[in-house]
């Protein structure tokens, strides 16, 4: 499982109301970057969903893509990917790091896992790219411990440089050159008991990227 590492993040998410969802996140936000996180209000290990939203700036070109990673490091843990398409739509792909080139990151495989779009959050424009998604089988051997009553820490990462193939969910991506960071989840915070209430399964049925 990935490691919480307390204590080495440069800071902590904090609450947020989405006002293109209506969902209530812990968010961690650096400049233009952020993810937000929500878990369901009593988590077990191995058999959670999560609900994710990444919000990344793009090149003037509209190009570029954000990464988190559910551990304090960037190889090992799973990552999640998004990035815009060429037709404007928005792409989110688990992934997992083997080491630090663009070529050594590979789709994620160890263990079943969906995302889901929810359309209300998920958007390109004129700078960002904001994708809000269900997540099922997020959270396993690979991830973080939903139950952890502590600050878990997280691994950021983004770059304004277009991946090799933006339509293909299995693109490689292209080199963060060195726009990366540390933050930490209030794991308790991000609990909430309007996980299961906010439709969100039924909303997510309108597309779902793996």
């Amino acid at each position: 499982m990935a490691t919480a590492a307390l204590g080495q993040a440069t800071s902590t998410s904090s609450a947020y109301h989405d006002p293109y969802t209506g969902i209530h996140f812990q968010r961690y936000a650096s400049g233009n970057y952020s993810f937000s996180l929500v878990l369901p209000d009593n988590p077990s290990f191995a058999t959670t969903d999560l609900i994710g939203q990444l919000v990344s700036p793009l090149s003037p070109d509209g190009d570029g893509w954000a990464g988190v990673s559910f551990g304090s490091k960037m190889m090992g843990p799973l990552l999640l990917v998004a990035w815009p398409t060429p037709s404007k739509s928005v792409i989110v792909s688990p992934r997992l790091a083997h080491g630090k080139s663009p070529d050594s990151v590979h789709v994620y495989d160890n263990h079943p896992v969906k995302v889901k779009q929810i359309p209300e959050g998920t958007f390109v424009n004129g700078t960002h790219v904001t994708a809000t998604f269900l997540c099922e089988g997020c959270v396993n051997a690979d991830s973080f411990d939903p139950r952890a009553s502590q600050i878990w820490q997280f691994a950021w990462a983004w770059s304004q440089r277009r991946v090799a193939e933006p339509g293909k969910p299995d693109t490689a991506l292209s080199d963060h050159r060195g726009v990366y960071g540390f933050f930490g989840v209030d794991l308790e915070g991000a609990k909430s008991t309007e996980f299961l209430t906010l439709g969100i399964h039924r909303l997510c049925e309108a597309q779902v990227w793996v």
